[in-house]
């Protein structure tokens, strides 16, 4: 089965876990936004977005082949345990993702930052104002 996910860190294209997991699997990938606040979490390395906030918040829309074996691998990744689970990392949810080229919105799976799960609780988080993880990972 094919499908499409959002993804606005290291799951983007030429990144450490895009190499790791995706590389093999991804037929196609376009430049898209989302809407709220990105962070850098500095002693993880890798960001999280919340929803909450109008920042335009920079990724890709990756088109996926064997789209469910895959999410098994990205539930993995991503700490996402279930839906409601207050364990999860991230919570995977469906956002409305806008692409860049042609505006077309479309509800797609999103890996969104879970900071009251117990794991994030003491993250150091970076706002990054640009909303851009590949910039911000550019100038440090």
């Amino acid at each position: 089965m094919i499908g499409k996910l959002f993804v606005y860190g290291s799951l983007m294209t030429d990144f450490f876990n895009y190499n790791k997991i995706l590389k093999d699997r991804v037929i196609n990938s376009e430049k898209a936004f989302v809407f709220g606040t990105l962070y850098h979490l500095k002693k993880k390395g890798y960001p999280g977005l919340i929803k909450k906030g109008n920042t335009k918040i920079y990724g890709e829309i990756l088109t996926i082949n064997d789209y469910d074996e895959m999410l098994i691998k990205t539930d993995l990744l991503e700490g996402f345990r279930g839906d409601f689970s207050t364990e999860n990392e991230y919570n995977r949810m469906p956002m409305t993702v806008v692409k860049e080229r042609t505006k077309e919105n479309l509800e797609l799976d999103v890996y969104v930052y879970n900071p009251n799960a117990f794991n994030n609780y003491f993250d150091d988080r970076i706002p990054i104002k640009s909303g851009c993880w590949r910039k911000y990972m550019d100038s440090n």
